[in-house]
């Protein structure tokens, strides 16, 4: 389903007030603290906006009701900016983080550095989806590989394609994981492993999605959270199980 268009997005600025650090733009659903110029900040809460549409109508059906709270998204200037502030590493795009508690979401933030090329192409529809599809498991955590394989799968096709190209390569090098191994991590993994971690993560998801489409995939995973993910393959894949998929997957 076709998101709203940006231009519909409804965007109010706040110019920064003596004493404080940012910049606001507001939408329904996000507020942009920046120190960067209107245009930047109003591009970024018009991607945001566009991003969340598509992203819950892709795997859910539908839009969802406005968030409260809002989502909010901090542009940092520089990667070393975003670096100094997040405590996360120069060289990481952007990150999100959601709060939950008692089965209902209670924070939504994205951090992100203008100085990447692909901040509005690739970084801001990733995060975002990751926040779209924080809450919605029936109050459990979407494990990594899913939540990896399916925030990625709102990047352009040609991003998409830089993980799937690898996978040979990663399969030659005895890296790939197995798929019941995959499935049932509860951290990522070392370094030396990541990108193969990230390649299998989107194919599996890639896969499955293509058997009877998104929403059966995130119904498929709610169901596998409650109770288990190889009753979950039978009922909704027709699938006997890891090894099952393992094969076809392979195949």
């Amino acid at each position: 389903a076709a998101a709203p268009d940006e231009a519909e997005v409804e965007v109010r600025h706040t110019p920064r007030q003596p004493g404080q650090a940012w910049a606001v733009a507001e939408t329904a659903n996000f507020r942009i603290f920046h120190n960067q110029s209107k245009d930047i900040a109003e591009k970024a809460a018009r991607v945001a906006e566009a991003a969340r549409a598509t992203a819950a109508k892709k795997w859910f059906g539908d839009a969802p009701p406005a968030w409260n709270p809002r989502c909010d998204i901090y542009l940092h200037a520089t990667a070393q900016d975003y670096s100094l502030a997040t405590r996360q590493p120069p060289q990481l795009a952007g990150h999100s983080s959601v709060g939950q508690a008692g089965g209902r979401v209670v924070s939504r933030r994205i951090d992100l550095h203008c100085d990447d090329p692909n901040l509005f192409v690739g970084v801001l529809p990733h995060e975002t989806t990751h926040v779209v599809l924080a809450g919605n498991f029936g109050g459990r955590i979407l494990p990594h590989w899913a939540d990896e394989g399916m925030a990625v799968l709102s990047e352009p096709r040609d991003r998409v394609e830089l993980h799937l190209h690898n996978l040979p390569h990663h399969r030659d090098a005895g890296e790939l994981f197995a798929v019941a191994e995959l499935m049932q991590m509860d951290q990522y993994p070392d370094g030396k492993r990541i990108g193969a971690f990230y390649a299998e993560s989107v194919s599996l998801v890639e896969f499955l999605s293509k058997q009877k489409g998104p929403q059966t995939f995130a119904r498929f995973m709610r169901d596998g959270l409650q109770s288990g993910y190889e009753s979950a393959l039978q009922k909704y894949y027709d699938i006997r199980g890891f090894d099952d998929l393992q094969q076809r997957w392979q195949r």
